[in-house]
Formats: structure tokens, C-alpha cells, sequence
């Protein structure tokens, strides 16, 4: 329970608060950011309240929304920062007493060497930092699968089949096989009368040949009978005991699956990195394979970071949220055809961090956090890897949201921190997580699908690259993106199947004009 008293006595001093924290009742406030020391803001801003309880969507300070009346860009108004981290401690509800492994206390004994992450590579761009972690990984294991169980798999090479497939000519439809020549220069005033010499049903041998003037019919499937070049479908003909007429003409090849047509003996049929689909498991079971050779099934680790994190069933406590990080990744995961391994909610706190991250790369081939990938006070994910031995890759990349994101490897495994806000994770898991995990897979396609769009509405520039979720929608034969407004991040990324990138600078992107995005299939595997 926050200490009202305690509140009363710093109401003027702008509190220190991170993700999801609670702020400080008894006054509307918001969240604003540092600048050398001290807390200020550029305009007016309305007051926020949000029941039951406010909390704040990124890390920042907490303040009294009408301090900031007359506030403007030449006019700025500043705040002092509390220096009582006991009583920042108290708002937060986090811990009791000052962390041990925040930076300013690395002489501490207990120091968990926080400043070893200080020369991590920060903020690259997206491109960068992609094919970075794409060099780093190592493709999984192979294994041979049964038909049945090859499914969402890709292949581990290429392959070849030795016969034809199908293996000889058969017919499409139920008709009659005939030759091609017999039908010109008919019509419906002067149609072909043929002969039928028989029936040929699928799987049956027969010795009929068809010549001149005659006729077989077949059903779906059938071998063709020798001579025969064609087949017209019994719908198109008129039969009158053993004769049928044909009134318009069948073209060489109508109606008929040639040998080879599926496969040609000796090409190769499914190229390494092809993810195998229902159809290919048919074509694989037409050409009489029983197994193949695909990449190992993946388990990617989810570790979620936040003293604020409440498993499900469990009683939500004022200024706690519910674990939904877990169940967003873990689906994403599994669409991808990956095992997800949750490690459960681990609080603020390096040490215990550190030890899950242990765990899950002896138990898991990659491992994925959230939360605590920033730079703020209870960001511990950077020194939780610094403390495990876990080679630092980079910090931050430079698009939003997303931005914070932290990478490092131990072992030959990654560890990918992402953001705790869903649309952050979200951004980052199909941008940078899941090409990863393609790449480890062996697929052949890995990278995003860019498509050009037009935008449906005017979006205004920002100082930083953004990557905003959209609706893509056909209108006349044109694909256009609608950019959605985000009331509840995960209600919009429920109506989300494109990622429009919005690159930096000033003005406005207008309405009709082309932008690049990125294709979200949230039913498909791939």
C-alpha cells in the first residue's frame, strides 16, 4: 500500500518510475524524461487517469500535470529529482532498499560488473543488426521424419526422385480417350461419331488402342489407352449405345496428366530450405517416399523480466499486470513451428535473471526475454548477461517501437532481449526473432515480405524511424495500408497483418502516396 503521508511530503519533487510501475496517487500526473538532471517538459499536458490505477508506459518521471502550465519550447519548466530512493523504492513497490547492482554501486562486493556492458555496440540500425545475429547462428541439427510426422519441417537438402511422378499418362476427368485429329473441322450441326471400344478404370490393366474413328472411355485417374492423345469430358458428348458424338473440337493434351508432369525423374524435386507443406507431402507420397532428411525441431526459452508480472489464475494486485508477453510469444513461436519452453516470471532482480538465463540455454537452442532490455533502473537484463558470461552483442536498435533490445551469445546459443511492451516485442519478434529463427531452421526465405503499399490517410514524420501497424486491405486492385490507431496495443495487434515503415525526418507522408512494409501472417507458418 503506497504511504499517502509519505506522498503528501514529496508531491513537488518529480519521482523516479519504469515500465508498468506504480505511480504515486492523490494528484493526476504524467511521464516525462531527463535531461541533465533535471525533469522538464515542452508543453501544457493534460492530466492522465486511467482506473484502477495509472501506470507508466515507459521509463521516466512522474509528475504533476498543471506544474506544466505556460511550459513551451522557449520557455521550459523544471522540476528537482528526488534523491530519497527510499522513497522511489516506495512508489515503485518494487524493492525495500537500494539494488545492489544499480551502476552507481559497482564497488559494491556483490557488484555484478554492470560496467562490462558499457562497451556493447548501441543502437544499431535494424538492417545491421539483423544480419549480425544472422551471422552468429548456427542451423540446428538433422534428423530423418516419417511423411506423418515431416510436416512444418524444411528440408535438409536436396531432392532428387528417380522415376517420373506420375509414372505414366492418366486421365483428369471421367470421359473419352480419343485422337485429337478426329475432332477438327467439326461443329454442332456436323459432329464426329466414334466408336467405343471399351472402359478402362484406374488401376486396371487393359489392351485397348485407340485408332481412328474409335474411342475408350476412362474414368479419373485411368491410364491412357494407347494411340489416344486427348480425352473430352462425358458431359461434352452425346453417346448413343456404342458410338458417342462430339460436337466441338479436342485440342492435343486436353484433359490429360502427363508422365513426369509432377516430377521429372533425375531433377530435383524439393530444393534444400523448402518448408514442407501438406501438397509436398502428397507429391512425396505420389513419388513413394516414406522419409526424408529435414532440420531438428527447435525449443526457444521465454524468460519474462518484472517484479510487476502476475501468472494467470492468480489474484492482480493494484499496479500488477498480467503475464501476457508469455502466451503472445509463445504463440508466435508455435505458428513458426518452434516448441516454446516458458521459464515463468522472473522479478527485478540480476542475480535471479542471470540464473534462468543459465538454465535455459542448457535446456533450450535459443532464449528469448522481455522486459528489462532498456537502460533504466530496473533494466537488469544487459548486467543479468554480463553477470551469466554471456558475450554482449549490442544494445538497441533504431526503430520504434522495438528500440530496446538487447543481444548477446554464449556457447554458440543466442540470447535476444526483448522490450516488455507487446507491440515492442511484437515488432522486434517478426523483424529480428523470427528471421533468426528461420536462418536455424534452414529456410530458404528468411528476411520479412516487403511489399510497396499505398497509405490510406496522412501520418505525420518523426525524428525516429517507426514502424507502425497497419491493415492491409485491396480497393480496386490496389494494395493499401491503414495505419491503426493504438488504443490497447494488443487489440490493435489482433487487427494487424501488415508493419508499415515510416522513416525518419520531418513533414507529412500523404495520403496515396507508396511506403514499404512488411507482410504479418498470423495463420500461416512462414
Amino acid at each position: 500500500m503506497i504511504d499517502k503521508n509519505l506522498m503528501a511530503s514529496i508531491k513537488e519533487e518529480a519521482q523516479k518510475v519504469v515500465l508498468n510501475s506504480v505511480n504515486y496517487q492523490s494528484c493526476e500526473n504524467i511521464v516525462i524524461k531527463e535531461v541533465s538532471n533535471q525533469v522538464f517538459y515542452k508543453e501544457n499536458v493534460p492530466g492522465i487517469s486511467i482506473p484502477p490505477v495509472d501506470n507508466s508506459s515507459m521509463d521516466g518521471y512522474a509528475i504533476i500535470a498543471n506544474d506544466t502550465n505556460g511550459a513551451s519550447i522557449n520557455k521550459f519548466n523544471t522540476f528537482p529529482i528526488s534523491k530519497d530512493k527510499r522513497s522511489i523504492a516506495k512508489i515503485s513497490e518494487l524493492y525495500s532498499k537500494v539494488r545492489i547492482n544499480y551502476p552507481e554501486n559497482t564497488n559494491n562486493p556483490k557488484d555484478y560488473h554492470v560496467n562490462q556492458t558499457h562497451a556493447w555496440r548501441r543502437k544499431l540500425p535494424l538492417e545491421e543488426a539483423r544480419e549480425l545475429l544472422l551471422q552468429k547462428v548456427i542451423t540446428t541439427p538433422c534428423e530423418r521424419l516419417s511423411l506423418n510426422e515431416a510436416l512444418g519441417r524444411t528440408m535438409l537438402e536436396d531432392l532428387s526422385i528417380q522415376e517420373n511422378v506420375p509414372s505414366f499418362d492418366r486421365s483428369k476427368v471421367d470421359g473419352y480417350a480419343l485422337l485429337s485429329r478426329d475432332t477438327e473441322n467439326i461443329s454442332e450441326n456436323v459432329p464426329v461419331s466414334l466408336m467405343v471400344l471399351g472402359k478402362v478404370a484406374p488401376g486396371r490393366n487393359h489392351y485397348f488402342q485407340v485408332s481412328s474413328q474409335t474411342t475408350v472411355k476412362v474414368m479419373t485417374g485411368a491410364p491412357l489407352p494407347a494411340g489416344a492423345d486427348a480425352v473430352v469430358k462425358c458431359e461434352d458428348v452425346f453417346r448413343e449405345g456404342q458410338y458417342i458424338k462430339v460436337y466441338h473440337q479436342v485440342m492435343k493434351g486436353a484433359n490429360i496428366d502427363k508422365a513426369g508432369q509432377g516430377i521429372t525423374a533425375g531433377e530435383t524435386a524439393i530444393s534444400k530450405g523448402t518448408l514442407i507443406t501438406p501438397p509436398l507431402l502428397g507429391l512425396l507420397a505420389e513419388a513413394g517416399l516414406n522419409d526424408i532428411p529435414v532440420y531438428s525441431a527447435l525449443k526457444v526459452a521465454i524468460i519474462c523480466t518484472g517484479s510487476e508480472l502476475t501468472e494467470l489464475g492468480q489474484t492482480l494486485d493494484t499496479g500488477r499486470i498480467y503475464n501476457s508477453n508469455q502466451y503472445l510469444l509463445s504463440a508466435l513461436l508455435r505458428k513458426i513451428g518452434v516448441e516454446p519452453v516458458p521459464m515463468g516470471i522472473v522479478p527485478d532482480d540480476a542475480a535471479k535473471i542471470a540464473t534462468i538465463m543459465q538454465t535455459a540455454l542448457e535446456k533450450t537452442d535459443l532464449v528469448v526475454t522481455t522486459g528489462g532490455a532498456s537502460a533504466g533502473d530496473f533494466d537488469l537484463v544487459e548486467p543479468a548477461m554480463a553477470m551469466a558470461g554471456i558475450e554482449g552483442l549490442f544494445s538497441g536498435i533504431d526503430i520504434r517501437p522495438g528500440k530496446s533490445f538487447v543481444a548477446g551469445k554464449k556457447g554458440g546459443k543466442l540470447i535476444l532481449g526483448l522490450s516488455g511492451h507487446p507491440g515492442a516485442a511484437f515488432t522486434a519478434f517478426e523483424l529480428i526473432v523470427k528471421p533468426v529463427i528461420k536462418k536455424m531452421l534452414g529456410y530458404k526465405d528468411i528476411l520479412p515480405r516487403q511489399v510497396e503499399v499505398v497509405l490510406s490517410g496522412d501520418y505525420k514524420k518523426a525524428d525516429a524511424r517507426r514502424i507502425k501497424t497497419a491493415k492491409l486491405s485491396i480497393e480496386e486492385g490496389i494494395a493499401k495500408a491503414s495505419i491503426l490507431t493504438e488504443h490497447s496495443i494488443l487489440r490493435t495487434l489482433a487487427d494487424c497483418n501488415l508493419l508499415v515503415d515510416i522513416p525518419p525526418g520531418s513533414g507529412m507522408i500523404a495520403d496515396g502516396e507508396i511506403v514499404t512494409a512488411y507482410i504479418v501472417d498470423l495463420f500461416n507458418m512462414n
